[in-house]
């Protein structure tokens, strides 16, 4: 079904490609002028996003290895059709970081109303940059609206880097007593721009 999904544009999901494929016994032609003659008629909804990631209030996660994220968007029907019951999030390609590939929608949503998605997932378990790609679509499987991307840094965190942040803290942590009573020959040395005024010629 690529084949098809090339000729007709993005808007073709796998499940509609096997539709109408399978509704003309697999004949690509024919499936396309279905295709044609079906999205000629049907006046498809509009999806963008309202906001993005109000959990995190921003598009790309950081996280460490193996942890669960809940990520929720606002999407908003901003055309003039109602989005009908039954609507989906489908996952369309790129890495998946979830156990589920589809997620629906609580419909019908109105135009100039917002829906609520909360998805659950999951870090990879390696160190690297993620992108998982998502369509919004209707009960057929037509794809519509804004594509929704997830960006995901994983970044395991370093034990030696955390001990050697600490022992910063604590140099840093000094009162200004103990500075105030220490050596000034001391001082000085430790300073490797510092001199004794003794040192210093006229």
């Amino acid at each position: 079904y690529g084949r098809g999904q090339i000729l007709v544009g993005n808007n073709l999901s796998s499940t509609s490609a096997h539709f109408f494929l399978d509704m003309n016994d697999w004949n690509l032609q024919a499936a396309v002028g279905s295709y044609f003659d079906f999205a000629s008629l049907v006046k498809l909804p509009s999806m963008c996003l309202a906001k993005d990631d109000i959990s995190t209030l921003n598009n790309e996660i950081t996280a460490p290895p193996n942890t669960s994220i809940r990520k929720i968007w606002m999407l908003l029907n901003n055309g003039d059709e109602t989005w009908p019951e039954g609507c989906f999030l489908q996952f369309s390609g790129g890495d998946l970081m979830s156990s589920w590939e589809r997620l629906t929608i609580v419909g019908p949503v109105l135009p100039g109303q917002t829906a609520m998605l909360i998805a659950d997932l999951k870090s990879p378990a390696q160190p690297g940059i993620y992108k998982s790609k998502w369509r919004l679509a209707t009960p057929t499987g037509t794809y519509f609206g804004d594509t929704i991307w997830i960006i995901m840094s994983v970044i395991e965190n370093e034990p030696s880097e955390l001990v050697k942040q600490m022992s910063n803290l604590n140099t840093f942590g000094e009162t200004p007593s103990s500075v105030h009573h220490q050596n000034p020959d001391a001082t000085a040395n430790l300073n490797p721009f510092g001199h004794k005024s003794s040192e210093v010629s006229s």
